[in-house]
Parts: structure tokens; C-alpha cells; sequence
């Protein structure tokens, strides 16, 4: 699987939060046919974080209705990985290890005239 489709998204939730505050565990939505070796591999590419273990849960399609006659609506089935990572590893999830860094804008010469314009 290609490792730039298993990382969905980080559970941002109340209790996913105080974990990381108390163990460090990372919770994560994951790709649904994504394994621990392709969460394992990802996070450490993506992140440059070493995993010592990864549990991974699957969440039940839920069934909604919608009015008193509507239609069935199916939410897909997703999955969510629970990331340990190793002694003294630490996980950003907003912030990956591998993203491009934006370069200053060149200013055009009309700026830098306004620029010394303004100085003066």
C-alpha cells in the first residue's frame, strides 16, 4: 500500500488527547486496508518518529436514518490505530517531519521602489 494514503488523520477527542498527555500513545484514523507494518513504516517516514507498537481498531459501519421514511445512510468502515512510540520519541501530527518549507516570496521591483520610497 502506498504509505502517503495510510495516514488519515489524527482523533482529536478529549480522551485521545489525555492519553498522549499520560502515556504517549497517539490515536490516528488509518486507511481501511492499512496493516501495523504499513502505520509502522508511515509514521516513521512521515514523522521520523521510531514506533515500539501499534494496536489497531475497527470501528462498526453505523446506520442512520434519515426523516421517518428516508433513506438508509451507511457510514464506511474506518479504522484507528493506537501508535506507541519509543523512549524519548515525540509525535506532532499537525506538523510533519517531511514538509516542504515555503521560501520567502521575491519582491518585484515596484515593491522595492515603494519600499525606498516610504524609507526616505
Amino acid at each position: 500500500m502506498n504509505l502517503s494514503h495510510v495516514i488519515l488523520g489524527p482523533v482529536v477527542t478529549e480522551k485521545s488527547m489525555n492519553v498522549v498527555d499520560k502515556t504517549g500513545q497517539h490515536t490516528i484514523y488509518i486507511h481501511a486496508d492499512a496493516t501495523k507494518d504499513d502505520v509502522k513504516s508511515a509514521v516513521k517516514k512521515f514523522f521520523g518518529a521510531k514506533v515500539s507498537g501499534v494496536q489497531i481498531i475497527k470501528l462498526p459501519i453505523k446506520i442512520r436514518v434519515r426523516g421517518k421514511h428516508g433513506p438508509q445512510i451507511k457510514r464506511k468502515v474506518r479504522k484507528k490505530a493506537v501508535v506507541r512510540l519509543a523512549e524519548g520519541q515525540t509525535l506532532d501530527l499537525l506538523k510533519p517531519a517531511s514538509a516542504p518549507k515555503k521560501s520567502k516570496k521575491k519582491s518585484s521591483p515596484k515593491e522595492e521602489k515603494i519600499e525606498t520610497s516610504v524609507k526616505k
